[in-house]
């Protein structure tokens, strides 16, 4: 990132802002997901931050099997497994922040289902 080699310019466009697995319904007898849920902290903002949200719980093979269904997921790749591999240090960060130790350690060791940056997309 601080030599160029990533380019972290986005249009904003609407996100969740949180989109962890604890905010996503999915059914296990339909075999589908059933809704979204916490849009306490959505707003206008870099989709790429959603996106890093499932990399780093999902991994980057779920993100890629969704790209079949958003044109939004391939040009933001890179940007969210950037952002996917400083999710970890960012929630920590804030824990300190806010004097909050439960954030610190509350979201350490997701997926690690990440293709490196500027890996092209294996787009299903």
């Amino acid at each position: 990132m601080l030599d160029g080699q990533i380019d972290l310019r986005y249009e904003p466009v609407l996100i969740h802002g949180d989109l962890g697995v604890y905010h996503i319904l999915y059914d296990p007898i339909q075999g589908r997901l059933i809704g979204i849920i916490d849009f306490g902290v959505a707003g206008l903002g870099d989709p790429a931050s959603d996106f890093a949200c499932l990399i780093q719980a999902l991994g980057e093979s779920f993100l890629q099997r969704m790209a079949r269904f958003s044109h939004a997921i391939p040009p933001a790749l890179d940007r969210a497994r950037f952002r996917a591999g400083a999710l970890e240090l960012e929630w920590a960060l804030h824990g300190i922040r806010s004097n909050d130790a439960s954030w610190w350690l509350a979201h350490i060791g997701g997926a690690r289902d990440v293709m490196p940056l500027g890996k092209p997309g294996t787009w299903q």
